[in-house]
């Protein structure tokens, strides 16, 4: 799998985040892991690269990644083959990755409690190279919306799922249509995820909002109380020690689902699970 990267419009969405208000800008620390990345794409003259050969890492797209066996995939596997009524596991029976493993928990998770059906606009705020709308979309026939600040997945997952799933996609720096509901996968920039937001009838976030401060998680919060439909769900699932630091939600949201003791690699020590939670999943109408 190989990307086109064209660098005058990765400047020009860099520019556009520097520009927009800090709340939709992404987080220093990606940005510092993108700039390093981006260093050693850039010394490739034909501005093409492959998850392959250029060694990219997982979070631009799993690739053949999917392919290479998680150092835990036999302890988490378990807890994941109960989860998975939607049989995901069966239809990729090579696939052994954390990322395929969470993608998997999570969209039946979605299926079982957010409403996740055929029809339905799904918007995905920090969904990066699509690494859940790989799996979900052949099960679904749903819209499904990244919304993500950092320019390097911007670029990247409209390819990543073109060629993963053979489809046609729509970014805001290609078709740009904001008629979601025409597309399958869409890619927007977070600071016009009001053209998204009002539209969606799940909005999803898995392992951004906990790299936030607690003011911009609660404007998000707040962002998404005052434009979302009236029986959106909110799914969200946030590293557990991050979310205890007294996130503020809106009072008429209604928890439908919580889930305080997802496995995950933090809380392997030796080799043994630990007893805390680790991992938090709430969902909210």
């Amino acid at each position: 799998m190989s990307f086109k990267i064209d660098w005058s419009v990765y400047e020009e969405m860099r520019q556009a985040e520097i520009s927009a208000p800090e709340e939709y800008r992404a987080h220093p620390h990606w940005l510092d892991y993108e700039k390093k990345v981006v260093s050693v794409l850039k010394q490739k003259p034909d501005q093409v690269f492959s998850l392959e050969v250029d060694g990219v890492p997982g979070w631009v797209g799993g690739g053949s990644e999917h392919r290479v066996p998680w150092k835990h995939y036999e302890r988490y596997l378990p807890f994941v083959r109960e989860l998975d009524q939607l049989e995901i596991l069966k239809r990729y029976p090579t696939f052994k990755s954390r990322q395929f493993l969470d993608a998997v928990a999570e969209i039946n998770l979605l299926h079982q409690y957010a409403g996740l059906e055929d029809g339905k606009l799904i918007l995905d705020l920090g969904g990066g190279y699509g690494r859940v709308a790989e799996f979900l979309l052949p099960l679904f026939k749903v819209s499904y919306v990244v919304v993500d600040a950092v320019a390097l997945s911007l670029l990247v997952a409209p390819q990543y799922i073109a060629q993963a799933l053979k489809i046609e996609t729509n970014s805001f720096w290609g078709k740009k249509d904001p008629v979601f509901r025409n597309h399958a996968f869409s890619v927007w920039p977070t600071w016009k995820i009001l053209d998204v937001l009002p539209q969606a009838d799940i909005i999803m976030n898995i392992h951004s909002l906990q790299e936030m401060g607690d003011e911009k998680c609660e404007f998000y919060f707040n962002l998404i109380d005052q434009n979302k439909k009236e029986k959106a769900r909110i799914f969200l699932k946030n590293n557990y020690r991050y979310v205890t630091r007294n996130w503020k939600f809106p009072k008429r949201w209604k928890a439908l689902y919580q889930n305080d003791g997802w496995p995950c690699t933090e809380g392997l020590v030796d080799g043994v699970w630990q007893d805390e939670p680790r991992t938090w999943l709430k969902v909210f109408e």
